[in-house]
């Protein structure tokens, strides 16, 4: 049922959105398209950096510096892609640490995730999030850091609620 409902719910979405969401989405991975030939090239440079520091990246904040060639106006610059911001500067030890935390928050979120809950509305928040952080870096941002850590807070009272006995 539950499955069904979040389904639904995704079919939903993509029968008002899907021509704008998935033309958009094709469209970020054609160079050829606006301002998607800039960020193509800094997804390719910061997969450059990645396979030079695969294990533990660059360090924490250090991904401007590798990326001295790109910077202008626009500076600070970013990966404008989350997972792989993370990748370059903690490495695949530190990717596989947040993909844990992002697996392991959807799971406990999905388990009690029905319509009528706060956990399916995080559970919704944490699948856009993490959608949202293929195009943007969005871990350094104040407003987004709230968020994430208030879906996270949901996650953790969702999935540690005890259940009410049920009388007899």
């Amino acid at each position: 049922k539950k499955t069904g409902v979040i389904l639904i719910f995704i079919i939903t979405l993509f029968l008002f959105f899907g021509q704008p969401i998935s033309s958009r989405f094709i469209s970020s991975f054609d160079a050829s398209e606006g301002s998607n030939a800039g960020r193509i090239l800094i997804w390719e440079k910061a997969i450059e950096v990645f396979k030079q520091n695969p294990v533990v990246g660059v360090g924490l904040g250090n991904y401007p510096t590798t990326q001295d060639d790109l910077i202008s106006s626009r500076s600070p610059i970013n990966a404008h892609n989350t997972y792989l911001e993370i990748a370059t500067e903690l490495g695949l030890l530190g990717l596989l640490l947040w993909m844990g935390v992002l697996i392991s928050t959807f799971l406990a979120l999905f388990r009690r995730a029905n319509p009528n809950t706060l956990a399916f509305g995080a559970l919704s928040g944490l699948v856009f999030f993490s959608i949202h952080g293929f195009f943007e870096t969005i871990i350094y941002s104040p407003q987004n850091l709230v968020l994430f850590s208030l879906i996270l807070a949901i996650a953790f009272g969702a999935s540690n609620k005890i259940k009410e006995p049920t009388p007899a």
